[in-house]
């Protein structure tokens, strides 16, 4: 697990309809509305793809990274942890199951 997580602060999907005056702006507030201590970090990613029939697509994404937080870190053990538990409860129904099927057959 890392101690990092990347917040996307605005993703547009194939909805860059806009006056260039007017996308500077929102890239300026964009860059505002991140913490002043992640802003180094900020960046923008363009990623042109094509879909299913072929059409290109483009998806341009503002994003920045920071540690995560206590609270973040506590989730996250705990969604580790109950992950666990239910893997070990499938392979232990798994278990029983093939058990009752071919007993100790060998």
């Amino acid at each position: 697990m890392s101690d990092q997580v990347t917040i996307t602060v605005k993703d547009w999907d194939d909805d860059f309809n806009a006056h260039l005056s007017d996308f500077i702006e929102e890239l300026q507030a964009l860059l505002a509305s991140i913490p002043e201590q992640y802003r180094e970090n900020a960046s923008i990613d363009f990623d042109r793809r094509g879909d299913d029939y072929d059409y290109p697509r483009g998806e341009l994404t503002v994003q920045y990274s920071r540690p995560k937080t206590a609270d973040e870190l506590r989730r996250e053990r705990e969604c580790a942890a109950a992950n666990l538990r239910d893997n070990e409860a499938q392979e232990r129904r798994q278990y029983e199951a093939l058990k009752a099927k071919f007993g100790n057959k060998q």
